[in-house]
């Protein structure tokens, strides 16, 4: 295969296999001579700040010596940002050779795997191949059935914010998902968590009871804001440090307070953190697509913001560092998300909405999007691509407003790379 056959092999697998469960990677990774078993992971969980949490992770590894291999999904501009080492995205031959060498595997198998399982296991031969030091797990959905849930107890077990997301998959209630979100804690691990209260963290709590696990909670009243400029905003916890942390909202620093907690667990496990890596792992720390100003004149930002929870923090961030601003709304999302709940959320913002469909197979029918944001009284059209989408908009904005692309990860690449952004 060529690299345009190996990405075509595989976004032709299905994404969901069968069935949920750890049964079908299992089985994968027991043809590759388990490479998972050869690495030291921080597994990360949650329905939001997942992905930043390890990128903030990640960069404090590397910034401390380390080879750093981090799994992340989806991808913004590239499939290969999925597959990385030290921030350097896997090599297109590299790619193609990996999954070339899994898909002679597969016809040993009793059930194929799925696309999300084809992934993971290509990440641990790659990682393991490469001789990681250590390995920044990201979840894919849920937890428990999660094929990144196939690994041995990791050296940390991060836990982000948990809200209502992925409901046909993981159950309608917060306690239901956290219980999903929590199968990533092992017997006698080490956690930490995003500081929220009630069923969440009543569930983790009782999860680590019951398997001898360690749990802290990142503690936001000890979080203290420093301002902020064009490039960082700058905070300090637990009276220590003066972090510069170039991605913006108070989400953000909740992420990083969680992210220290897990620093400091990754210490008791004689990983050798300096504190000035940790400042120079958050200042180098780069999340596309998070909050990003991709223009200041016109001035135009994107958020892959996809469920109440994200857009509300995108909302919130925006009130903050423009207060006032109201700005057209760019918008596309996926199926299984809470669309009208979304929109309703960002409208508090929005002067106007341009919508445009994405190339995901999961994406939502830009004629649906339009009637819902018709509904709320403001300017509506649809626009047939997203580069007519982002003109449009453009064309739309008054000069005291600006433009947010949100709603889904999968159409932002395209944004960003109509900016120069690659």
């Amino acid at each position: 295969m060529n690299y345009q056959e190996t990405i075509e092999f595989i976004h032709g697998i299905p994404w969901m296999g069968k069935k949920l469960g750890l049964e079908q990677i299992g089985e994968l990774l027991s043809l590759m001579d388990n490479p998972q078993d050869n690495l030291k992971f921080i597994h990360v969980a949650g329905t939001n700040g997942k992905g930043s949490i390890c990128e903030m992770t990640a960069s404090i590894l590397q910034s401390a010596g380390y080879k750093v291999g981090l799994n992340i999904s989806p991808y913004i501009n590239r499939f290969n940002e999925r597959i990385q080492i030290n921030h350097r995205p896997i090599g297109d031959d590299e790619l193609t050779d990996v999954i070339g060498y899994i898909k002679n595997l597969i016809p040993c198998m009793q059930n194929p795997p799925s696309e999300f399982e084809v992934i993971t296991a290509a990440a641990f031969k790659y990682f393991s191949d490469k001789k990681c030091d250590y390995v920044v797990l990201e979840v894919g959905m849920g937890g428990r059935l999660d094929a990144t849930n196939i690994i041995k107890t990791p050296l940390a077990a991060v836990i982000a914010t948990i809200s209502l997301d992925h409901t046909k998959h993981l159950g309608n209630t917060i306690r239901e998902i956290a219980y999903e979100k929590a199968g990533i804690i092992k017997p006698g691990g080490l956690v930490a968590a995003y500081g929220q209260a009630g069923d969440a963290a009543e569930v983790f709590e009782q999860v680590c009871r019951q398997r001898g696990a360690s749990l802290v909670f990142s503690n936001f009243s000890k979080i203290k804001a420093l301002g902020e400029d064009e490039e960082y905003q700058y905070f300090s916890y637990k009276n220590s440090g003066r972090y510069a942390l170039p991605l913006y909202g108070e989400h953000q620093l909740k992420n990083a307070a969680t992210v220290l907690e897990a620093i400091d667990l990754l210490r008791q496990k004689g990983v050798g953190i300096s504190e000035k890596a940790v400042e120079q792992g958050f200042k180098a720390s780069r999340w596309p697509g998070r909050f990003e100003i991709l223009s200041r004149d016109p001035l135009f930002i994107a958020d892959g913001g996809h469920n109440p929870e994200g857009a509300a923090a995108a909302v919130e961030t925006m009130k903050k560092k423009y207060p006032g601003k109201q700005a057209i709304i760019l918008t596309g999302m996926t199926e299984g998300k809470a669309v009208g709940e979304n929109l309703e959320i960002i409208d508090e913002i929005a002067a106007g909405y341009v919508i445009i469909q994405s190339d995901s197979k999961r994406a939502v029918d830009k004629q649906i999007l339009y009637e819902l944001a018709a509904g709320f009284g403001k300017p509506a059209e649809t626009a047939d691509s997203i580069t007519e989408g982002i003109e449009r908009a453009l064309e739309l904005k008054k000069p005291e407003q600006a433009v947010l692309a949100i709603g889904s990860l999968y159409y932002l690449g395209d944004v960003r790379e109509y900016f120069g952004r690659k």
